[in-house]
C-alpha cells in the first residue's frame, strides 16, 4: 500500500540539485490576516510517498484537496513515478492561492478516495489597522516682555 509519510506546507520549497536535500521556508502552520479575502502569492507542498517495492505499483496517482469546511479551495493530481525506488518527493507550488474566509484550511492527499495524509492551516481574522493618531495641543501664546 502506498502510503504519504510527509505532508507539510510553507511559502517555498527549496530542493538542493548537488545534494537532493529539501528545505521550507516559512512553514504555513497559520495565516494571520487583518481582511478577507487574502492572496497567498505562493503556495508550496511537499509530500513524501512511500511504498512496498515487491507489491505496489511503480506509478500511481494521488489526489491533493485544499479545503475550508464548507469550501473546496483546489483540486489537482499528483502523477508519482517511483523510478523503481521505495520512496518518492512529490512538490507542488500553487502560484496566487486565495483564501476568501477565515477557517481551517485542510490540505489532504488521498488515493482512491482513502485520505493517505493531511496538514491543517487555520486562517484567521486579526481585526483592521489600528490608526495611531498625533495628538495635537493648541500652541501656547508668546510670553510678551516688557
Amino acid at each position: 500500500m502506498i502510503r504519504c509519510l510527509v505532508a507539510l506546507c510553507a511559502e517555498s520549497i527549496i530542493r538542493d540539485a548537488a545534494t537532493n536535500q529539501v528545505s521550507a521556508v516559512n512553514i504555513l502552520d497559520e495565516i494571520n490576516a487583518q481582511a478577507f479575502p487574502i492572496l497567498l502569492p505562493k503556495l508550496s507542498c511537499v509530500f513524501l510517498f512511500d511504498r512496498n517495492v515487491a507489491e505496489d505499483p511503480n506509478e500511481a496517482d494521488a489526489a491533493v484537496t485544499f479545503a475550508l469546511p464548507n469550501l473546496q479551495l483546489y483540486q489537482g493530481q499528483l502523477q508519482l513515478d517511483f523510478q523503481g525506488k521505495q520512496r518518492l518527493r512529490s512538490i507542488l507550488i500553487l502560484q496566487g492561492f486565495v483564501v476568501p474566509t477565515p477557517g481551517l484550511i485542510r490540505v489532504t492527499v488521498s488515493r482512491g478516495g482513502n485520505v493517505l495524509a493531511s496538514w491543517e492551516i487555520p486562517a484567521a481574522a486579526i481585526g483592521g489597522p489600528q490608526l495611531a493618531l498625533p495628538i495635537q495641543q493648541p500652541a501656547q501664546p508668546a510670553a510678551q516682555g516688557g
